[in-house]
Parts: structure tokens; sequence; C-alpha cells
């Protein structure tokens, strides 16, 4: 089944092609610094934040066992008679108590975006691969396919219309001739 088209201008499908090439490129451009972005968040949340909220945690339990002990070395100075006020150095446990959870669930959670993240990551490069496909290669295929319906239309539009011309045999049996024999009465 043959199909054809109602093309009315050769230049619109150039222009198309133009435009193509264009809509390549931009797409191209935009899939790489996509790509670029996701690794970087990626590396950023599987090994920056991890390294740092571990480093925190380290750091913020220290400052815990420092105030348990300040506390602990206050309560000794009551046993022994002093009169001391330890209420400020409780306070500092307590709060020393909720940066090390903060900490621990900050750790928690990068590591759960990670996974998040890196779902997202594959689920969208599945999406990037097809669109990467059609617009990719020297020259992408649909400017190829561009070029040879461009390659087909310039050769159509080369073609002559074929002449009809008179012969002696297409002459004689015309209608406009005159009848000779035939015509003539009896």
């Amino acid at each position: 089944m043959s199909q054809s088209a109602n093309v009315t201008s050769v230049e619109a499908v150039k222009d198309l092609r133009q435009a193509m090439v264009k809509f390549c490129e931009t797409v191209e451009a935009g899939l790489c610094a996509n790509e670029m972005e996701s690794r970087r968040m990626y590396y950023w949340l599987t090994s920056e934040q991890p390294n740092h909220w571990a480093h925190e945690l380290r750091e913020r339990q220290e400052e815990l066992v420092q105030a348990q002990t300040d506390l602990h070395r206050l309560k000794l100075q009551r046993a022994q008679g002093m009169t001391v006020d330890d209420i400020q150095q409780k306070k500092m446990v307590e709060r020393a108590k909720a940066r090390v959870e903060e900490a621990e669930e900050k750790l928690e959670k990068v590591q759960h975006w990670s996974r998040v993240v890196q779902r997202a990551i594959d689920e969208y490069e599945s999406h990037a691969r097809a669109l990467s496909d059609l617009v990719e290669g020297n020259p992408p295929q649909s400017i190829v396919f561009l070029d040879r319906v461009i390659a087909s239309l310039d050769a159509y539009m080369e073609l002559t219309a074929p002449q009809h011309r008179e012969t002696p045999a297409t002459a004689s049996t015309s209608p406009a001739a005159p009848a000779t024999d035939a015509a003539k009465p009896t």
C-alpha cells in the first residue's frame, strides 16, 4: 500500500530539518547537563553527606561524653559537701543528647534518600536513553530521514511530465481527421 503526502513546499521541509538539527543539539546538551548534575547530586548524597554526618556524630558524641563527665564531676563535688548548681550542666547534657540524636537522624535520612535518589536516577536514565537514541548520532537518525525525504522531493521536482506527441498512426485515427472512403455516398 503506497502512501502519499501533500507537500506544498520543499523549503518548509528544509526549514524543519534545520530546526530539528538545533533541537537535537539542544536536547543532547540538556541530557548531558542533567546527567552531570544527577551524578554530582548522587556523589554529594552518597559520599559527602554520610562523611559529614558521621564526623558530626562522632564530635557530638564526644561533646555528650564531656558534658556527662562534667555533670558527674559536679555530683561528686556535691557528695563531698560542696554546694554546686548543676542545673546548667544538666541542660548542657540534654542539649548534647539532642544534638547526637539529630546527627543520627540526619545520617539515617541521608542513607534513605541515597536509595530514593538512586531509584529516581535509574528511572530518569531509562527514559533519557530513549530520547538520546532519537537525537544522538552523527547525524541523528531523524536528520538522516529528513535528508532522504528532501532528496526524494528534489528528485521528484526534477522530473518532467511526459509530452504527448502525435505520431502518424494516431493522426489517421483521430476523430478530427476527415473521413475519406467511408464518408462518400454510394
